[in-house]
């Protein structure tokens, strides 16, 4: 129970960066649906227990264990990142791949699990020998995303529609797109000063 009371620490550390959300696991018997436990004896038999997710995304709300249909997509989308990154804590895991994590995710909570994974598999001390790798596939990142100097990011292009490789002009990209993020950062003084 302690690695499941350490995960649960992280995990709510990690929701109240989210707001007014809450998060928390919990260790439940599938034997005894009220989660007592039945008077715990010395022997766990593995398969009699279980890991719930717990979430609350508004002050207002009940705690709800996370399901396919209690939450809403960028609700479990949250959820299951925060948890993966909770995990990290106990395991000795080299690396993780996830899929698509950020699809449901609105953008400022998109904004937000990207920051707090690159945070966390940034070097904080030089004595740390072993930090998580995480392969992040997406079709889709955010403009202007702030990286540590140790992350990487890899753009793949691929598909019949797609411009074949000896047109591909970096040096014009680079251009295009440094011009569109000083448009975009103009804006947003703009707005700013307008507030």
């Amino acid at each position: 129970t302690r690695a499941v009371n350490k995960i649960s620490s992280k995990f709510g550390e990690f929701f109240a960066q989210f707001n007014s959300a809450q998060g928390k696991i919990e260790l439940v018997s599938t034997t005894n649906p009220d989660g007592s436990g039945g008077g715990i004896s010395t022997e766990l038999k593995y398969s009699e227990w279980c890991i719930d997710i717990l979430t609350k995304f508004r002050n207002d709300q009940p705690w709800k264990r996370l399901t396919s249909s209690s939450q809403s997509g960028g609700e479990k989308s949250v959820s299951t990142m925060l948890y993966l990154l909770s995990l990290q804590e106990v395991t000795t895991v080299p690396f993780r791949v996830v899929d698509e994590i950020n699809q449901g995710m609105d953008p400022i909570n998109e904004r937000r699990i990207m920051q707090i994974l690159n945070f966390e598999c940034t070097p904080k001390h030089q004595h740390i020998k072993m930090l998580p790798q995480y392969f992040v596939v997406t079709p889709k990142l955010l403009p202007r995303l702030q990286y540590s100097p140790c992350s990487s990011v890899y753009v793949i292009f691929n598909g019949p529609f797609q411009m074949p490789q000896d047109y591909w002009q970096l040096n014009s990209f680079m251009s295009s797109q440094k011009e569109q993020n000083n448009n975009e950062e103009e804006k947003d003084n703009e707005d700013e000063e307008e507030n």
